[in-house]
């Protein structure tokens, strides 16, 4: 259970009061009377299907604004900010890798991975270039980087997804079961990538994962389970 992790310099990434979420027709709630997270944090979020894991990460990106408390995120109450104020700030600031991929059927692989620095405008930079490179060659996957998504397995297109939600260096980086994909030793090896890459960023990473193996290489890990449910009628 996570209430609170300490800061040594009192930075915080993740700042949540009072917050109370709700949806459906079954009233799924999500109610975390506090919760805070210190910058550079590497915290596994565990709970079964339907637990609310991936409500948090929605909440924490800005994209669910009909709650009640407050989100602050990377100090900042991001809720008070506009629509387009928020996509603008996640392209800044956040790295999300969805369990889903979410990849384009019309971009190679290297085109997917730089795509978040194209959308800030520093694609063409050798810089960018740079990295991308480098972390298609840690996944593994670089000699596939004129590829297509179609001739891809799901182990390779998770892993263009974690390449694109780290290629362009964000503070906050959040991850959807990453590894769902891969068989054992591959998710040792993608798990241990992103949490160097976040440590190298001092970057806070929160990722979400069923596999308690992985747990110990984690700093925190939050249950969410304790803090969702169904309305009692």
């Amino acid at each position: 259970m996570v209430g609170f992790v300490e800061s040594s310099d009192g930075d915080l990434a993740l700042h949540v009061e009072r917050l109370y979420f709700s949806y459906g027709e079954a009233r799924f709630r999500l109610a975390i009377p506090s919760l805070s997270i210190a910058s550079g944090s590497r915290v596994a979020v565990i709970g079964p299907s339907g637990s609310g894991k991936s409500t948090l990460f929605n909440l924490i990106m800005g994209l669910s604004p009909n709650f009640q408390g407050r989100v602050e995120v990377l100090g900042e109450d991001i809720y008070s900010k506009t629509e387009a104020e928020r996509c603008h700030w996640r392209l800044q600031h956040v790295g999300f890798i969805p369990q889903n991929f979410a990849l384009l059927d019309y971009l190679s692989v290297k085109e997917q991975a730089i795509m978040p620095s194209k959308f800030l405008g520093n694609a063409d930079s050798k810089a960018a270039n740079k990295k991308v490179d480098q972390l298609l060659e840690r996944a593994g996957i670089a000699q596939m980087e004129s590829s297509y998504p179609e001739t891809l397995s799901q182990g390779e297109r998770q892993r263009v997804a974690i390449c694109r939600g780290l290629a362009h260096e964000p503070q906050l980086i959040l991850a959807d079961e990453p590894t769902g994909n891969l068989d054992p030793e591959t998710q040792r090896t993608i798990t241990t990538m992103i949490i160097d890459e976040a440590t190298r960023l001092s970057a806070t990473l929160l990722m979400i994962t069923h596999d308690h193996s992985l747990l110990s290489t984690f700093d925190h890990v939050i249950d969410i389970s304790q803090w969702s449910g169904k309305e009692r009628q």
